[in-house]
């Protein structure tokens, strides 16, 4: 027979209706009170305990301190800027001078952005990349040298007290034939050829071949004046193509080179014979 209770809204509450006696009541809430007290999971309701979420946690207090560290892990992430040119990055110092390192940020930044890094996270990555690609050009640039060394010392030894005059003659001759963006650029000429011994073996060759008076034909032929308008103009586009190029460094523009006057001159004659033929 269920407990009698005096309180109406307690004599019809269905929990009580299964309790015989007061000391089942007892019991009850005394089991309860323990196993709140020991925040037992088993007070979630059961689609929850179910839920591979909660089966790690043993009790509600553990449940309770995950929930709290999770939301202060969660409040401690750096949001990325509201667009990528509002990263503020460290800038970077003793770079390779050939690393091309404000193309690589501006390539980087909406990167990082899209993947919704906060500004110390791709500030570190950006620091991290660069000092890596710095390290690999100026490696890639340390071995070119040594293996140039190399050629060099093993081409030396080959031709012997002779290299300096083959090279020097391979070098003017690659300018008499390559006009004048090759006489303008012996430094790169020189570059090329100690970077690539055999084609410097095969040029060495080539060049024995020729005199002295062959070489000053070649040099000849690729300066040959100029007397046709037709010529004239496609001198002039391609004269044009090379200040283009050099822009204020160019001859032309720079008036302190030596070669400024000459340059102006030839713009001159090559105008006065394209318009001759009008």
């Amino acid at each position: 027979m269920p407990i009698t209770f005096t309180a109406p809204e307690l004599q019809t509450n269905e929990a009580f209706k299964t309790y015989e006696t007061p000391d089942d009541l007892g019991k009850a809430f005394l089991d309860l009170n323990a196993r709140v007290a020991g925040g037992d999971i088993s007070l979630l309701p059961e689609e929850l305990r179910k839920d591979d979420t909660f089966k790690p946690f043993k009790t509600l207090k553990d449940l309770g301190v995950s929930y709290v560290e999770t939301k202060k892990m969660v409040g401690s992430i750096e949001k990325p800027p509201e667009k990528p040119d509002g990263y503020k990055w460290t800038a970077m110092a003793n770079l390779d001078p050939d690393l091309k390192a404000d193309g690589i940020v501006a390539q980087l930044k909406p990167l990082l952005h899209a993947a919704g890094a906060g500004n110390k996270m791709a500030d570190t990555i950006q620091q991290g990349l660069l000092t890596t690609l710095s390290g690999l050009v100026a490696k890639q640039k340390a071995d070119r040298k040594a293996l140039s060394l190399t050629n060099e010392t093993a081409l030396r030894t080959e031709w012997g007290n002779e290299y300096d005059a083959k090279f020097d003659k391979i070098v003017k001759t690659m300018q008499l034939v390559g006009g004048p963006e090759f006489a303008q650029a012996p430094e790169a000429i020189v570059s090329a050829l100690k970077g690539s011994p055999n084609f410097l073996k095969g040029m060495g060759k080539l060049v024995g071949l020729l005199s002295e008076d062959s070489l000053k034909s070649l040099g000849t032929i690729a300066d040959a004046p100029i007397t046709d308008p037709t010529a004239a103009d496609a001198e002039i586009t391609k004269f044009n193509a090379e200040i283009n190029a050099a822009g204020t460094k160019h001859p032309y523009f720079n008036v302190k080179d030596a070669g400024h006057a000459a340059a102006v001159q030839k713009m001159h004659d090559l105008f006065a014979l394209k318009n001759k033929a009008k």
